[in-house]
């Protein structure tokens, strides 16, 4: 009976919670890993889950066809800023397709893209410089859709700390400041978790540069002694935060989620201030804050890979080969 019950939290926690490794599912139900591997074992001997091996990990997910997922339920990873407002047609499209979305939100895209890796998120809205990263190591993810580009500046504070800047990590932010010319004047980069530590870093004179996005770039504005020195668009950032997906998600879900966001961004560029207090209740960013931001963004249905490869041969931030750009974009 024991065992049993054993198999059907396991059933539970896979639905909510596709992706997950042994050690992963033994943490979640406090059980030893040796009594979640033979249950797993059962299950997939009786075709209830599948394990399927990405890079050095082996994950179980619910069965499905060919081991692809068709969730009813989409986990959706983004990153609070100002950036997203879009995000409510794309979730209200979604659900006239018989799906919901769970919107969950994160201070960085390093730690949203990691879940998306590693099968806690479905998609993601997070820098396409960390999904290329991401994708180069794994090969588990695919950029299906555009978003926004602009919102974000490199400031400097001119009584911080000579020689220090602050960023997020193996993101548009480091882009930027990589892009800026800064960095020639920088002899250590203190990476931080999310906005708000790099706002607490020019509040205390720590760092002399930084890259800071909505709505937190404004408040590092309101310090005495920073300014900006020149914006993220302004330095070639044709593309911010891009929508990905994982692969395990079936292909043709894929596809027509990509046709649902692309449409969906469209939709909200030819009313965009409709939609800033549906977007404010999820992102708890308030509606003033939002509609200022707002004419700091262009916005961008779908990603053009020789925009993006362009964007990316300027930048200094390396990654195997910025052509890598060309194998990441689905083509949808």
């Amino acid at each position: 009976m024991a065992r049993r019950r054993l198999r059907e939290q396991i059933i539970e926690l896979l639905r909510d919670k596709p992706g997950l490794s042994i050690t992963e599912i033994a943490m979640a139900l406090g059980v030893s890993k040796s009594s979640v591997s033979e249950a797993v074992s059962r299950l997939e001997e009786e075709g209830l889950v599948r394990r399927i091996r990405r890079g050095p990990l082996v994950l179980v997910y619910p069965s499905g066809r060919e081991g692809t997922l068709k969730p009813r339920i989409l986990r959706l990873g983004i990153i609070r800023a100002a950036e997203y407002p879009f995000i409510p047609v794309f979730i209200k499209a979604m659900q006239n397709h018989g799906y919901h979305v769970d919107v969950r939100i994160y201070s960085n895209g390093l730690d949203a893209t990691f879940d998306l890796v590693s099968g806690r998120l479905d998609l993601a809205l997070t820098p396409m410089v960390t999904q290329l990263y991401y994708y180069a190591l794994t090969e588990r993810i695919t950029i299906i859709g555009g978003g926004a580009a602009g919102g974000a500046l490199v400031v400097e504070h001119s009584m911080g700390r000579d020689s220090y800047a602050a960023s997020t990590k193996i993101s548009t932010m480091e882009y930027c400041l990589a892009r800026s010319g800064v960095l020639a004047n920088v002899e250590r980069m203190i990476y931080v978790h999310g906005g708000e530590d790099i706002v607490e870093l020019l509040r205390r004179k720590k760092v002399r540069y930084a890259a800071i996005w909505e709505p937190y770039a404004r408040e590092a504005l309101s310090i005495e002694g920073v300014r900006p020195v020149e914006s993220c668009l302004g330095l070639g950032v044709a593309h911010c935060c891009t929508l990905a997906a994982g692969r395990i998600l079936d292909p043709n879900l894929r596809e027509k989620i990509a046709e649902i966001y692309g449409n969906a961004i469209e939709e909200f560029m030819r009313d965009p201030r409709r939609w800033l207090e549906p977007y404010s209740r999820i992102i708890g960013i308030n509606t003033s804050t939002l509609a200022a931001s707002l004419e700091t963004y262009t916005f961008k249905p779908h990603v053009d890979p020789a925009e993006a490869y362009s964007m990316l041969i300027r930048g200094d931030i390396k990654i195997p080969n910025p052509s890598i750009v060309f194998d990441a974009i689905e083509k949808v």
